[in-house]
């Protein structure tokens, strides 16, 4: 929280990157996220707000005047917040997938017929169910956070199940593959082959290893918490074809 900015009846405040605005009407309080970076659109809404209230049309921010893209907005807000390393792709799937199919959608008109035309229409996009189970996710991570607000944008958050996936790997890279696959990929891209493939390292870790981290003498690759998934840090061994490569 930071950069509060007070107004006669309301505020505005930072909340890591995304401006809120906060305002009173008969005593009670309401908080809205701007979802935007920019303070000039917070301050914007907030005199709207504040509009509506002196001229006695402001009803409160009722459900029934909830989009479910509002709530998705929700969820990228708390990701800035929270600094979320995902936010980069979370972001680019909801503009991408999400907000094309539910952008006029109301939070009290979703229910089991809009998740099947949902699936029904990212099915039919060619996307996998545990595609459509990550964007789901984020569906209704935003139903939770919409229950949280003060008041709540949501009084009854639909049941989102998870499709069934059959993301089961198959096939390994045989020697005879691999050698042929380190033949034909460009220079910069061969040390990274070689370590994924005697290590079995995730791509997205080993592409923010530095050199620092390589220890030769120690033959082994020390990768921080902040790298590894499970924000665990712990070390690769260097063998095989691994040092000639790195070297």
């Amino acid at each position: 929280m930071a950069k509060r900015r007070s107004y006669r009846t309301g505020s505005v405040q930072q909340r890591g990157e995304v401006w809120w605005i906060q305002y009173y009407r008969a005593g009670k309080r309401y908080r809205e996220s701007s979802h935007s970076t920019n303070r000039q659109d917070a301050e914007n809404i907030l005199r709207k707000r504040l509009g509506e209230i002196a001229s006695g049309k402001f009803r409160g921010l009722a459900p029934e005047r909830v989009k479910v893209a509002d709530l998705v907005g929700l969820v990228l807000d708390d990701y800035r917040y929270q600094g979320h390393r995902s936010l980069n792709e979370v972001e680019w799937r909801v503009r991408k997938n999400i907000l094309p199919a539910i952008t006029t959608t109301m939070v009290t008109r979703f229910g089991g017929a809009e998740i099947r035309r949902y699936v029904a229409l990212r099915r039919g996009q060619k996307a996998s169910d545990a595609t459509i189970n990550r964007e789901l996710s984020v569906i209704r991570r935003g139903f939770t956070l919409g229950a949280q607000t003060d008041p709540p944008l949501v009084t009854s958050p639909p049941h989102i199940p998870k499709l069934a996936e059959n993301n089961i790997r198959q096939g390994f890279l045989e020697h005879a593959q691999y050698t042929k696959l380190r033949g034909r990929l460009p220079v910069h891209l061969k040390a990274m082959l070689v370590v994924g493939y005697h290590v079995g390292c995730r791509a997205g870790e080993l592409r923010t290893v530095e050199w620092t981290q390589v220890d030769f003498a120690g033959r082994q690759i020390r990768l921080c918490g902040d790298q590894t998934k499970a924000k665990v840090a712990r070390t690769l061994p260097i063998y095989g074809e691994m040092e000639n490569w790195l070297e």
